[in-house]
């Protein structure tokens, strides 16, 4: 996957460490909730994490979210898995940069 470029508002810039790090630790969350199958912590984490994602102009995580969010309502875990997947190389390809 190549590098994804997220415009920031520049009054938000100073705090992207704290989103990737929120991000991060909400996506590891999600992570340990599908491998327990506990699909209520896995939409909160989702609820969550689209706010952030979307205060920031992060909307390619976000829709990702999107479309988990149903798969964790239909209890699909291939699904969910795969999603989970395509939500870690968003965050790891993200480039964040101040928009003009």
């Amino acid at each position: 996957m190549s590098q994804k470029k997220v415009e920031v508002n520049p009054d938000l810039y100073d705090l992207v460490s704290v989103l990737t790090k929120s991000l991060s630790d909400e996506l590891k969350d999600m992570i340990r909730g599908a491998e327990e199958e506990n699909y209520s912590l896995v939409r909160e984490k989702i609820h969550s994490s689209k706010g952030a994602a979307l205060t920031f102009g992060f909307t390619a995580y976000a829709k990702e979210l999107e479309v988990m969010r149903e798969f964790t309502l239909k209890q699909d875990a291939n699904g969910l898995c795969n999603s989970l997947t395509r939500l870690k190389l968003l965050l790891e390809n993200a480039v964040f940069v101040p928009a003009e």
